[in-house]
Formats: C-alpha cells, structure tokens, sequence
C-alpha cells in the first residue's frame, strides 16, 4: 500500500492540474474575502447590522469561506484523480504495475483526501490572512485567535477534505471525466441548493434538508455565509462530519467495487 500510495503522490505531483486549481481557488477567496469584508466595514453594513464583523460569529463566516465556495476545488480534481487516467489510458499501466486493483483505489481514494486538507488548510490561511488585513486596516478587531473562529476553521478543514475524497468517490463510478464534472457542478450549483430551498420550505420535510452533503458540509463548519442566510437548522459539527463521511464512504465503495470487478475498457 505504501508503494502504490508513493506512485500516486509521483503521479499528482508531475502534473500541474493540482497546483492550478490551488492557485485559482485561492486568488478566488482572497477577491471574495476582502471584497465581503470591505463591503461589511461599510458605514451602510454597520448601521444595517447585517454581517457587521462585530462579533466572532460574523467573522467566522467571513474566514470560513473554503467549505462554502472553495469546496469544489478539492471535489472536482478527486473526481479527475481517476478519470483523468481512464480518458487517457494510462489506467492499464496502473492496473499492470499494480495488479490488485483495490490497492490502486485505495492509494487514490486517501490522496484524495489528503489533498482535500491541504486545499482545507491553504484556503482558509488565505482567508484569515486577507481577512483579517482588511479588517485591522479599517480598524476592526480581527478575533483571529478567537476559540469560536478556530473551532469553526477547523470544522471547515475537516469538511473540505471529506468534500475530497467524496470528489473521488464520483469519479470512481462515473469514470468519464466530462460526465464526471459536469455531475459535480451540477450537483453542487444547483440540484442541492434547489432541494435544499424545497425541503425547507415545505412541512415535515426539514430534517432531510439537514442530511443533505452541503447541509452536512454547513453543520461540520459549524456555520457558513450560505446556512446563515437559511432557517435551515443544522445537524451538530459531529453528526454533519459523519454524515459527510458516510457520503464518501458510500461513493468510494462503490466506486471501488466498480472498478475492480468491471473491465479497464
């Protein structure tokens, strides 16, 4: 396992796909980051109230950005981990060095996730450090070593690298990495939201909306700039970690069974 692990690391870091997204996705957050905390020093925001970045609360929603916007970087290039490699059939050698299959998976899947924490730890050092730029040069308290800030920091950490390895679990069984995208963001801009607003808004039908992987995702954070904006009650920091986890889990398990039983073709 420590091999295949080794020759999965080689082949990320000979490409440059990974670092790409990882510097998209943080000039993104830094744009969106000092952008929301400009426009909430505003005389206009403070007056209103309205994200005031007063309290720690507030700001965590600002610093939190990751798991909120910044998620889909880790997904989409755990979904490309493996349908990259069937689109341009390098999956037979991979197959051929390595012929249990499910060590080659495996490898893939806990890389995945790796990646899902680095992208977690990178953007939201991003995101504290514009963040907090902007709000000590307009004067404002930056509570960045505040206990309710980190606990939220880490919770989005954790749900950033479960978003990941879930990335992975879809391209293990979609493995068309077209489909695979596509998938991905329509899942995430739009399906999930809309059923999201839909069980919300009618009766008896909350608590689904809560068990829904963006909902978890919220609740792991603690909170986000999206679940703020919602009535939607959210499930504990554990059991939206868990629900998230037992998403991944059912994707990579899947995929793993897909792929070692079905042909490479």
């Amino acid at each position: 396992m420590a091999i295949a692990l080794q020759m999965e690391v080689r082949k990320l870091l000979t490409t440059r796909l990974w670092w790409i997204l990882l510097v998209v996705m943080a000039v993104l957050l830094a744009a969106a980051v000092a952008g929301l905390s400009l426009l909430a020093t505003t005389d206009a925001a403070q007056q209103a109230g309205n994200l005031a970045l007063a309290d720690p609360e507030s700001v965590a929603l600002v610093y939190n950005l990751t798991p909120a916007f910044g998620f889909v970087f880790p997904l989409l290039l755990g979904a490309l981990s493996l349908t990259s490699e069937y689109r341009y059939q390098t999956i037979t050698a991979s197959f051929l060095a390595r012929p249990r299959r499910w060590m080659v998976v495996t490898a893939k899947a806990l890389l995945s996730l790796v990646v899902g924490l680095v992208f977690g730890v990178v953007g939201t050092l991003v995101c504290v450090g514009t963040g907090s730029a902007v709000l000590a040069a307009t004067g404002h308290q930056t509570f960045a070593t505040d206990p309710v800030v980190w606990r939220s920091l880490l919770g989005g950490i954790v749900a950033t690298s479960l978003w990941g390895l879930l990335g992975f679990g879809v391209g293990a069984i979609v493995r068309n990495q077209v489909v695979a995208v596509v998938v991905i963001i329509a899942a995430t801009q739009f399906v999930e939201p809309f059923l999201r607003l839909l069980l919300t808004s009618v009766s008896g039908t909350a608590d689904l909306a809560r068990l829904l992987p963006g909902a978890a995702s919220d609740a792991t954070s603690v909170d986000t700039l999206f679940s703020a904006a919602s009535s939607l009650p959210l499930l504990s920091p554990g059991a939206g970690a868990l629900v998230l986890l037992g998403y991944a889990a059912l994707l990579v398990g899947v995929g793993v069974l897909r792929t070692t039983r079905r042909s490479i073709a």
